[in-house]
C-alpha cells in the first residue's frame, strides 16, 4: 500500500504534539529565566509570547482538521477554511520569528539600520506572498483533496525562498559577529581553549538549525509538485514550531548569560566589601561563562540595552 500525502499529514500531526512538548520545555524555561533575572518586558519579550501562542493555536486548529478528515474523509464544508487559516498562521508564526532573528542581530551589530533594513523587507514580502495563496486556498471547495490553482505553486515556493533568503543573511551576519568577538577576545588573551564552544555558540545564537529546516520544508515542497512526494505534509507542521523553538532558544541563551552576569556582579560585590571607598559593582567588559569553556562580550549577552537590563517594577 502506497504512502500517501493523508498518511503523511496524520504523522506529521503526531510529530507536532512531540515538537510542542519541546516548544513548551523551551518556553517555560524562557520564562523561569526572564523572572530569576529580573528583567522588564521588552519588544522581543512578546514577540516569543506570540509566536509561542500562535503556535499552540496552529498545533490545535491541524489537529482539528486531521480529526474530521479521519472521521469524515476531509467532505466537510468548513475544511479548506480550517486549512487555510492554519496555513496563514504558519506564514505569520514565519514572519514574527524572522523579525525576532532580526531584531536580535540588529542589536549584536550595535543597532546598525543597514543590518535590518533588508532582511525585514524580505520578510515582509514573503509574508504577503505566502498569504495570497492561502487565503486564495479557502474559496475552493473540497481543498486540500482537489488539486491546488497552478499559481500557488510558484507564489508559495517563492514565498518559502524568500524566507529562506532572510534566514541565511541574518544567520550569517549573526555568526559572522559571534567570529569577529571572539577574534577581539583571543587578542586580548581572553580565548585559551578550543574553538569548540565558539562552534556551538555560533551555532544556537544564529539558529543556522532553521536555515537547514527550512531548506528541507523548500525542497520537499517543490518535489510535492513535481512528482506529487508525500514528504511536505510529513514536515510542515513539525517545522511550522521549530520556528519557534528556534528562537526561543536563542533568547534562552541570553537569559543564562544575563543570570551568571548576576551571580558574578553579586560575588564581586561581596569581595569588595570590607575595601575603603565604594565597590565597584561594574562587570567587566569579558566575563567567563560557569563552564569555564568560553568568553563572549558582554554586550552580546546582555544585547546591550539599558531598558531590556532594567528590574522589573
Amino acid at each position: 500500500m502506497a504512502f500517501t500525502s493523508g498518511d503523511a499529514a496524520y504523522i506529521g500531526n503526531l510529530l507536532s504534539h512531540l515538537f510542542l512538548g519541546v516548544y513548551a520545555t523551551v518556553f517555560g524555561l524562557y520564562l523561569r529565566l526572564t523572572w530569576k533575572t529580573k528583567l522588564r518586558l521588552v519588544i522581543v519579550d512578546y514577540g516569543i509570547i506570540l509566536v509561542f501562542l500562535l503556535s499552540v493555536t496552529t498545533t490545535i486548529g491541524d489537529a482539528v482538521q486531521q480529526f474530521f478528515t479521519l472521521r469524515r474523509g476531509g467532505t466537510a464544508s468548513w475544511i479548506p477554511q480550517v486549512n487555510a487559516a492554519t496555513a496563514s498562521l504558519i506564514g505569520f508564526i514565519d514572519f514574527f520569528a524572522q523579525i525576532i532573528l532580526i531584531y536580535r542581530c540588529w542589536r549584536v551589530w550595535n543597532r546598525a539600520i543597514w543590518v535590518a533594513i533588508i532582511p525585514s523587507v524580505l520578510a515582509l514580502v514573503a509574508l504577503i506572498l505566502g498569504m495570497c495563496a492561502t487565503i486564495d486556498s479557502a474559496t475552493v471547495p473540497g481543498y486540500p483533496a482537489v488539486p491546488p490553482k497552478r499559481w500557488w505553486a510558484g507564489m508559495l515556493g517563492a514565498a518559502m525562498g524568500t524566507s529562506l533568503a532572510v534566514n541565511a543573511v541574518v544567520s550569517g551576519l549573526l555568526i559572522t559577529r559571534i567570529w569577529l568577538v571572539h577574534r577581539e577576545n583571543k587578542k586580548l588573551g581572553g580565548v585559551r581553549d578550543s574553538a569548540l564552544p565558539l562552534v556551538l555558540s555560533a551555532l544556537l545564537q544564529s539558529a543556522v538549525l532553521l536555515f537547514f529546516a527550512q531548506l528541507i520544508f523548500l525542497v520537499l515542497y517543490i518535489l510535492r509538485y513535481r512528482y506529487r512526494n508525500p514528504g511536505f505534509a510529513l514536515v510542515v507542521a513539525p517545522i511550522a514550531l521549530l520556528y519557534g523553538i528556534c528562537c526561543t532558544a536563542v533568547m534562552v541563551r541570553i537569559r543564562m548569560n544575563r543570570l551568571y552576569e548576576l551571580r558574578v556582579a553579586t560575588v564581586h560585590s561581596k569581595l569588595r566589601f570590607g575595601e575603603h571607598g565604594p565597590a565597584d559593582n561594574t562587570l567587566p567588559t569579558h566575563f567567563v561563562e560557569a563552564s569555564g569553556k568560553s568568553v563572549a562580550l558582554k554586550h552580546l549577552s546582555t544585547e546591550n540595552s539599558e531598558s531590556t537590563l532594567a528590574p522589573r517594577a
